[in-house]
C-alpha cells in the first residue's frame, strides 16, 4: 500500500499536464508553430538563392503522358482498321462497313460505333471503340492541360567546374581516405 501515494501523485502530475497542454476552447486547435517559413531569395521576387538559378520549364510530365497515350489510342485505331481490311479482302466490299471514320483522331471511334450497321455490332466491339475512343480524348486533355499550365519555375544550381578532393575518414572501427568531388 505504500506506492498508493506515488500513483496518486503521478495520476495527478499526468492530468495537470495534458490539461495544461490542451487548447482553451476545444473547437480551436493548438498552434502548430508560431514562426514564419523561410522565404527563399528574399528580396526581389526573382531573386535566386546563392548558388541556384530560375528556369523556366514546360511541365513535361503531363505533356508526354498525353502525347504517349493520344498516340498509343490512334495507333490501336489505326491497327483495328488494318485489321478488319484484310479481313475483307475477299469478301463482298459493299455489304461491309467502312472503317474510315475509326481513323479521325479524337471522334473516330465514337463516330465508327454510330455507323456501324445492327449485324455488326457486338458488345466486344463497341466497348473496344469505346476505350479507344476514351483514350484518346483522355490522351488530348493531358496533352493540352500539360500546354496550358504553361511553364514551371524550377529552381536550378549554377554549373560549376568539376572539383576532386582527398579527404580523411573516421570513424569508431576505421580509418583512411576518401575522394570527394562535384561534377
Amino acid at each position: 500500500m505504500k506506492s498508493f501515494p506515488l500513483r496518486l501523485i503521478g495520476s495527478a502530475l499526468l492530468l495537470a499536464s495534458t490539461a495544461a497542454a490542451a487548447p482553451a476552447r476545444a473547437d480551436e486547435p493548438a498552434p502548430l508553430h508560431t514562426a514564419a517559413p523561410p522565404i527563399l531569395g528574399a528580396g526581389a521576387p526573382d531573386a535566386a538563392p546563392p548558388g541556384f538559378r530560375y528556369e523556366n520549364k514546360f511541365r513535361a510530365a503531363p505533356i508526354i503522358a498525353g502525347s504517349v497515350t493520344l498516340g498509343l489510342g490512334w495507333a490501336t485505331s489505326f491497327g483495328l482498321v488494318t485489321v478488319a481490311g484484310l479481313g475483307n479482302l475477299g469478301g463482298d466490299e459493299s455489304s461491309s462497313p467502312s472503317w474510315a471514320p475509326a481513323l479521325i483522331p479524337l471522334v473516330g471511334p465514337f463516330v465508327m460505333m454510330g455507323t456501324l450497321p445492327e449485324r455488326g455490332r457486338s458488345a466486344g466491339l463497341m466497348t473496344t471503340l469505346g476505350v479507344i475512343g476514351g483514350a484518346q480524348v483522355a490522351g488530348a486533355g493531358l496533352l493540352i492541360a500539360g500546354l496550358a499550365m504553361g511553364r514551371q519555375k524550377t529552381l536550378t544550381p549554377i554549373e560549376q567546374e568539376a572539383r576532386i578532393q582527398v579527404l580523411p575518414l573516421v570513424g569508431p572501427a576505421m580509418a583512411g581516405m576518401v575522394l570527394a568531388g562535384t561534377l
